[in-house]
């Protein structure tokens, strides 16, 4: 986490970003949670429709409030970001790498050495993808502290890096009825663990702001 928060620190610029672009960008992601937020609304009342529904439908139906918890709050972190933007001129950029290759330590120092593979993005998509694939065995605010302290984030990037960890990977049921129910607690314990995350982030936010 470290040597990311160094690559970023060599790779970030502020960019003029138009207003229409930041609306278009709004507009996108909010549709993805809404169509993810139907998604489920629609499954829900095809299980609700079954007198008995299968055990995996049945674990999803009990705990689907958390999912549209999830979805309702990753919204509002993105309403937030948008209005604090919308008047906004400019947007964080870094570049995301394919790979640490690019990058060499030399007593003590970071160096920056290649952009091949490199892609410009969001400043935080990196460790929202690093948060999203490694919870579970991360200490998720030693890790955030870390990213943090080569950086100055602005208030924008913290709310739209809430609004990524906060979208749940949509749950496609197989026939197995096992691994369905075993991908279900899955995204549970992943959004437990976020909104713990949330919490003590926002937490420490407020105390220092």
């Amino acid at each position: 986490m470290y040597t990311l928060s160094c690559l970023h620190q060599k790779t970030s610029k502020i960019e003029k970003m138009s207003h229409d672009c930041k609306t278009i960008f709004y507009q996108e992601l909010s549709r993805q949670i809404k169509n993810s937020i139907q998604f489920y609304e629609t499954l829900q009342d095809q299980i609700e429709s079954v007198p008995f529904p299968r055990v995996d439908y049945y674990v999803l139906l009990q705990n689907i409030s958390i999912l549209y918890h999830a979805y309702w709050q990753a919204q509002k972190y993105l309403d937030d970001w948008y209005s604090l933007e919308e008047n906004s001129i400019h947007k964080s950029i870094v570049y995301h790498h394919v790979s640490f290759d690019h990058f060499q330590f030399k007593d003590g120092q970071g160096y920056f050495i290649d952009y091949h593979d490199c892609y410009e993005g969001i400043m935080v998509y990196d460790f929202a993808a690093f948060f999203r694939r490694e919870w579970y065995q991360m200490d998720a605010i030693k890790m955030w502290d870390k990213y943090q302290e080569n950086l100055s984030l602005l208030e924008s990037d913290r709310l739209l890096m809430n609004t990524f960890i906060l979208l749940p990977d949509i749950i496609h049921f197989e026939d197995s009825l096992y691994n369905n129910t075993v991908c279900i607690h899955k995204i549970l314990d992943y959004l437990d663990y976020t909104f713990q995350f949330l919490s003590k982030e926002n937490e420490k936010y407020q105390e220092t702001n």
